[in-house]
């Protein structure tokens, strides 16, 4: 019996150190498995998830920065007026009053476009008078500039100011003249301010310091006598000695 018995000992320690041996192994191979599969999720980036999330919202932020805001699934609020500062243009039917640019005398916004109609009772004419100009130049007056456009019969006439000088006064053919002020994107000055008037035909003044031709228009003293007719009579560049003493005279005042 003992030796029966003790070969079934035997066999059953045997087996039991094989289970355990099998268990270890096991445990060892679950073991490499897991790290087997930690370091090909290293290699394969899945930990670089949050990241690239993260270049993903800085590149929208950037994208959004240069070429304008994120979309928005909400409505949008409602469009206010325009402010009193930004407002420009319409239409004048008194016999005088005046008008300027937005923001006068602080700088005149970007990309305006302000229009004036000034209508007056026929036959009188309209006057323009700008007392001061400071709109991006020079001539001709490509970026930003005043007009004035009249209506002469099947005709428009056309002038445009800019520059850091104001105009002569415009001695106008029309009881209706359009007046725009338009600005570009870029360099803004102070802009204008203008008077206007109803003048009868036969009335057409100039002011004090500016010589008047050709039947109403008005010229600065320093076109008068530089050697370029600016007159169709040529009115400017006559009797030059007697204008300049006169100019003299006229300072001298």
């Amino acid at each position: 019996m003992r030796g029966p018995a003790c070969g079934w000992v035997v066999v059953a320690a045997v087996c039991v150190l094989l289970a355990a041996l099998g268990l270890a192994l096991a445990l060892v191979l679950t073991q490499m498995k897991g790290r087997a599969v930690e370091d090909a999720s290293l290699s394969t980036g899945s930990p670089v998830r949050p990241n690239a999330g993260d270049g993903a919202s800085q590149t929208l932020s950037t994208t959004s920065a240069s070429r304008g805001p994120p979309e928005s699934t909400s409505a949008p609020p409602p469009t206010g007026a325009p402010t009193p500062e930004t407002r420009c243009g319409g239409v004048l039917f008194d016999s005088e009053g005046s008008f300027s640019s937005p923001n006068h005398p602080g700088s005149y916004p970007p990309n305006l476009l302000c229009v004036w109609v000034i209508r007056v009772a026929p036959p009188s004419l309209v006057q323009i008078h700008v007392t001061s100009l400071t709109v991006e130049g020079p001539s001709p007056c490509l970026f930003d500039w005043l007009e004035v456009q009249e209506q002469i019969e099947q005709s428009a006439v056309v002038t445009r100011f800019c520059g850091n000088v104001a105009p002569p006064t415009v001695n106008t053919n029309s009881s209706a003249v359009r007046v725009t002020f338009r600005s570009d994107g870029s360099i803004a000055g102070n802009g204008f301010t203008a008077q206007y008037r109803a003048v009868r035909p036969a009335h057409k003044s100039c002011s004090r310091e500016e010589f008047m031709c050709d039947g109403g228009r008005c010229l600065l003293r320093a076109s008068v006598c530089d050697g370029r007719p600016n007159c169709r009579d040529r009115a400017d560049e006559a009797n030059c000695s007697h204008k300049r003493k006169a100019v003299r005279v006229v300072h001298l005042c």
